[in-house]
This record gives C-alpha cells, structure tokens and sequence, in this order.
C-alpha cells in the first residue's frame, strides 16, 4: 500500500513541475542534465532533535543516504530505485533553480537548517548553501523536499523530517 502511495504522490510531482511550467511559476527544465546531486538538510543541528538527511545521489541510478543525529550516523545504500522512481526523481531536480540557491540573496531566521546543495553538471561541481526559510520558498525545492521524504520513508522505513 505505502509503495503504491510513493509512486502516485511521485506521478503527481511530475505533473505539478508540467503545470507549475505551465503556468510560469517555475521555469523549463535544465537545457543540461545534473549527473549528480547532493542535498543536505543541515538538520544534524535541528532544535528538536530530529537529525539531519544527506541524499547523494547519481544519474545512474545510485542513491546512498545518511541520517545523522548528533554524532551519530546511519547510512542507508548504495540504494537503486525502480526507474520509473528515479525518473521523477531526476524530473525534478533538472526543474531545480539552482541559478537561485544562493545565501548571498537572504539573511538566516533563527532556527533555520542550513540547507546545502551541490551538483555536478556538464563535468563542472558546484554548491550552494542558504536558510531552510529561504529554500523552501522555491516551489521546486518545496516539492523536491516533499518528493524526497517519500523516497527516503520508502527506502528506509524512517519518516523524515526535512524541514
């Protein structure tokens, strides 16, 4: 039942990223693919204790994760989703404003996780790290953070909390 709620919840942030295009409230997707990416919660340093995800993942199709709280970590993989999973996966992260996701552009509110993201495109790494407040008002991030907390409760049984 839980892996038949993933892939429709998954099914219907493909067509949210079409219609959200659509509408203009996000852009098309990257003219050049991510072949990896990395996305840490910064939640290893959440107020209530929850612990922090990091989800590297690559275009082949390897996904590993690490959920640490404190210092203590558990690392999930090397993980392979069904292809029709690592679709949607790859769907939104090509739909990822990263020309955007820059601390340069906003100040942190006290209690925020710093969020990190890092991707390899066209051969090239790059990274960039700002306030959980100011990411998650990208409404790509906003559905790649709840795209990935699926993932994560179905790869691992852990219910995560991203935010």
């Amino acid at each position: 039942m839980i892996k038949y709620l993933v892939m429709l919840s998954l099914v219907l942030c493909v067509a949210g990223c079409e219609a959200m295009e659509s509408m203009g409230v996000i852009g098309p997707k990257s003219e050049h693919p991510v072949e990896k990416f990395v996305f840490d919660t910064g939640g290893d340093k959440h107020a209530e204790g929850f612990g922090g995800w990091r989800i590297e993942y690559t275009r082949g199709g390897k996904m590993s994760l690490t959920h640490t709280i404190g210092e203590d970590a558990t690392t999930y993989g090397p993980l392979s989703l069904s292809s029709d999973v690592a679709s949607t996966v790859w769907e939104a992260v090509d739909r990822l404003p990263f020309d955007r996701l820059s601390s340069d552009q906003t100040e942190a509110v006290p209690g925020d996780l710093p969020y990190y993201f890092g991707w390899t495109m066209n051969g090239k790494a790059r990274s960039a790290s700002l306030p959980s407040s100011a990411a998650l008002k990208e409404p790509m991030v906003l559905a790649m953070n709840a795209l990935l907390g699926e993932v994560i409760e179905a790869q691992t049984g852990v219910e995560p909390v991203l935010e």
